[in-house]
């Protein structure tokens, strides 16, 4: 018996990375420790197909972290879609040879691809994000169909929280294929964290250091984040930014226009460098306004350091990972007043910022370990077997 596994999404490390490909590496690490159980499994295999982030790059095949990656030369991009022929064709090739194909949603050139039957074999979908009827209407209205013809042909859709299906229209139709799978940090995390926390120091500094980690978009609520911050006491509280994206100018020129102190931007990190930023910070701020937040993998990162979280009420898996008033602080999304406030709770009181730290170890321990989300991967790969 084998089982041959194709992935697919629009690009992959170390081209672009983020959320969606540590997903993918989870998924990938998963079918592995899922192989070494299984007697006489050395043919089980998996590959990815991917398209360069850049446009004109030609195409390329190489092998990262021992599983083969195929990246194709894209044409052109248009509303964060890679547009690739060889995408295409290299897809409707591959997975004629394959048992399960793993598309890591979204990437509409998939959608298409399965409505014109290019892409065989049982689908898994794996749901890392919702998509925003409000933003870009007319794109949605195009895209919705391709989505729900996609989520119809699906045997299962693995999702990261309970309530990214009660949140989600699309899969409230399909609710009896989704597997709930939540995302996971690493061993050497969690025992980095647990580590960290039992040895550090109470925080003698003057300041309280406030977190975002993040990718600076539309539906992250940066905006509201920094507004808020203008209105704390500036001789007591630091925000520090770290990450980018396509708003980051205008976020720092909405902090010059608020003449902003002990505000910093860092840019993009290494994994290394944000775990420093993670220890650093008194509590992680993740003001997400939009449903397209699906999980926050940075939640159970900082949680694993025993961080707080602040996050919104919003209709997806956020606040089923960080606990309102158990890890963190859950507010209404958009509220800058509760942001405001929920920030001074934390910063002013150290008993509750080490009560949820504490809670925040403790419920990664139980949830969120590489070993949690492989049992629960091995079980889906047992049932994808099955003839």
């Amino acid at each position: 018996m084998s089982l041959n596994i194709i992935h697919l999404f629009k690009y992959y490390w170390p081209d672009n990375g983020g959320g969606i490909a540590a997903g993918m590496d989870m998924a990938i690490h998963a079918f592995k420790e899922w192989s070494k159980i299984g007697k006489h499994r050395e043919k089980d295999n998996q590959e990815i197909i991917v398209c360069w982030q850049h446009p004109g790059k030609n195409a390329s095949k190489e092998k990262y972290n021992d599983v083969q990656v195929y990246r194709c030369k894209s044409l052109f991009e248009f509303a964060s879609t890679q547009f690739s022929v060889q995408f295409m064709r290299t897809v409707n090739r591959k997975t004629k040879k394959s048992d399960v194909v793993f598309y890591h949603f979204p990437y509409p050139l998939v959608d298409l691809g399965i409505l014109f039957g290019k892409i065989h074999g049982k689908l898994v979908v794996v749901w890392h994000c919702d998509f925003d009827t409000q933003k870009g209407k007319l794109i949605t209205s195009l895209y919705t169909p391709l989505v729900k013809h996609t989520l119809k042909k699906a045997d299962k859709i693995v999702v990261g929280a309970k309530g990214t299906i009660h949140g989600s229209g699309a899969l409230q139709k399909f609710r009896k294929k989704c597997v709930v799978i939540p995302y996971a940090v690493s061993d050497e995390i969690v025992h980095e964290g647990k580590e960290y926390f039992n040895c550090k120091e109470e925080n003698q500094q003057e300041k309280i250091h406030i977190l975002f980690l993040g990718r600076f978009v539309w539906y992250k609520g940066i905006d509201l984040l920094i507004k808020a911050f203008s209105k704390l006491d500036s001789d007591r509280y630091e925000l520090t930014l770290v990450g980018g994206g396509s708003l980051l100018d205008d976020m720092k020129q909405l902090a010059d226009s608020l003449n902003l102190k002990n505000l910093a931007f860092i840019g993009s990190v290494s994994e290394e460098e944000k775990r420093k930023w993670i220890k650093w910070s008194d509590f992680l701020v993740l003001p997400s306004i939009s449903k397209a937040e699906s999980f926050a993998i940075v939640q159970i990162e900082a949680m694993a350091f025993g961080k707080p979280v602040i996050n919104t009420w919003i209709p997806s898996g956020v606040p089923d990972v960080s606990l309102d008033g158990k890890t963190g602080i859950t507010i209404e999304p958009g509220d800058v007043n509760a942001l405001i406030s929920a920030m001074r709770k934390l910063g002013e009181d150290a008993e509750i910022r080490e009560k949820y730290g504490k809670n925040a170890i403790k419920l990664v321990e139980e949830r969120y370990t590489m070993a949690r989300l492989t049992e629960r991967y091995v079980k889906l790969f047992d049932k994808l077997e099955e003839k």
